[in-house]
């Protein structure tokens, strides 16, 4: 997104969309998210605590306008040290979020009212480097069958190369299912209204973005490339069910990208 110059900023967008009542396909009026942070690359990463959930158009136009409280008590789903992923459904926002290193870390899971903005249900679990759990870095929900699928890193500090893991997620307790092992890392997970879900991956290659289709029970297959370099920092993406459009938080190498 060309919203600010070289910004690590970026959104948890499979968080919901709002349209306007009109008979055409238009694009959303307004893009909803979770903030991860915004702190300039020249300024030596002194993030400010900016957490909490904003709107955005799709254009950039206006920047982010904050529709939660903000600041360091609401860090529901803060992607620290690379895992945290969120997803709104029926009034609640579903989310995670990984604390620690990968020798030793935990993967927390809440469950906010978004009318209150009060967590209801949390949990914790502990994983390592001898005993992994999987960290999700992005969420959706399949209106096809009504899950929460997330696709996961396999251990807190694995990335690419290490391929990745697709899981269902239960609502209440966080508690997360295993679908299957994918050979790709996958940075996002976003769903159409015929409930196929797709991802995006940096496959082989380590950095360039390619689309796939993936299927409720994990197998994959390439759409095409995206055109966009990736960064090693979690993406996020969504489907306009209306006019199949996907929308896309990417963080890119490149200035203003």
């Amino acid at each position: 997104m060309r919203l600010f110059t070289y910004l690590k900023t970026f959104l948890c967008l499979a968080l919901c969309l709002a349209f306007s009542a009109t008979a055409e396909v238009a694009p959303p009026k307004t893009l909803y998210g979770f903030l991860n942070n915004a702190g300039s690359w020249s300024e030596g990463f002194n993030f400010d605590p900016y957490w909490g959930f904003y709107s955005i158009t799709p254009t950039g136009e206006g920047g982010f306008q904050p529709i939660s409280p903000v600041g360091y008590d609401y860090q529901w789903a803060l992607q620290s040290e690379g895992g945290g992923a969120g997803i709104y459904d029926d009034g609640y926002y579903y989310c995670f979020t990984a604390l620690g290193r990968y020798d030793n870390y935990k993967v927390q899971y809440s469950k906010v009212n978004t009318k209150t903005w009060e967590t209801e249900k949390t949990g914790v679990v502990s994983g390592s480097n001898t005993a992994p759990v999987p960290v999700p870095v992005d969420m959706t929900v399949n209106p096809a069958d009504g899950k929460i699928y997330a696709v996961c890193r396999t251990q807190l500090g694995s990335g690419n190369g290490n391929g990745g893991v697709l899981v269902t997620v239960d609502r209440e307790t966080g508690e997360m299912t295993k679908i299957a092992d994918i050979s790709y890392f996958f940075w996002t997970i976003s769903c159409d209204s015929d409930g196929q879900m797709y991802g995006i991956s940096t496959g082989s290659d380590y950095v360039r973005g390619t689309l796939y289709r993936i299927s409720t029970g994990g197998q994959v297959e390439e759409v095409g490339p995206t055109g966009l370099a990736f960064y090693d920092i979690e993406q996020s993406a969504t489907i306009d069910f209306r006019s199949g459009k996907m929308y896309l938080t990417h963080v890119g190498y490149i200035v203003n990208e």
